[in-house]
């Protein structure tokens, strides 16, 4: 939606006066006698899309009577603006987003998978930007997108994670950011260790009933 237009006409080359008129869509119009004029106007509610403009460079229809320097006689010319430049910008304002209207996390395992996900805010959004800190360290972007998900893995054992968030809008390179969402600490366990194991080989006699043991080495084992 288009918030406001700026005009801008500049006459170069003047003969005494002339009258510039212009219209923007049916909404909007004014005119000027001067060589030049600049105005600012609010569009009404609603305008949005593209926008027509209209302008003219109206000249005087009956000659005016001059002198000449260069004799006894009169010259008629017409007056009027005979060069000029006209622009027109519109503009638009970009409201920043509200905050993210929550941030939650899963409970890690010790493989390091950490599911952060986050509500929507209000505003219209461009994208979001989440980052991360582990062990009170500095923040860090992990991801940039439009998702309200996003899926971590092989962080650190026995680290604490915190992440927070925030959305931003606009377009052309032109965005604000609205205030950060920020979620509780989770930490990453420890993996429990591995159990082990060994190979043990039973001696029996010829009934079949055990007489010794052996490790993986054929030692004998007491």
């Amino acid at each position: 939606r288009w918030d406001f237009i700026e005009v801008d006409y500049d006459c170069h080359n003047r003969i005494e006066w002339t009258i510039f008129s212009y219209s923007v869509t049916g909404a909007i119009s004014g005119h000027t006698d001067k060589r030049r004029h600049r105005r600012t106007h609010p569009f009404p509610a609603g305008i949005t899309g593209n926008v027509l403009v209209t302008h003219e460079n109206e000249m005087d229809e009956e000659p005016v009577p001059v002198d000449d320097p260069d004799s006894d006689e009169e010259e008629e010319i017409d007056v009027g603006c005979i060069e000029y430049d006209f622009y027109v910008t519109l503009f638009y304002r970009i409201l920043a987003p509200g905050i993210p209207a929550s941030i939650n996390t899963n409970t890690p395992d010790s493989t390091g998978r950490i599911v952060v996900s986050w509500g929507a805010p209000g505003g219209n959004i461009h994208d979001y930007q989440l980052e991360e800190s582990r062990n009170g360290g500095a923040y860090a972007n992990v991801y940039t997108g439009t998702s309200r998900t996003k899926t971590l893995t092989n962080r650190n054992q026995g680290s604490t994670y915190r992440y927070r968030v925030r959305a931003s809008a606009g377009s052309h390179g032109i965005y604000k950011y609205g205030g950060w969402r920020t979620s509780s600490s989770v930490s990453v366990p420890t993996a429990p260790p591995a159990v082990g194991s060994r190979v043990i080989y039973i001696h029996t006699d010829l009934l079949g009933s055990p007489v010794a043991e052996s490790n993986e080495q054929g030692e004998i084992e007491q």
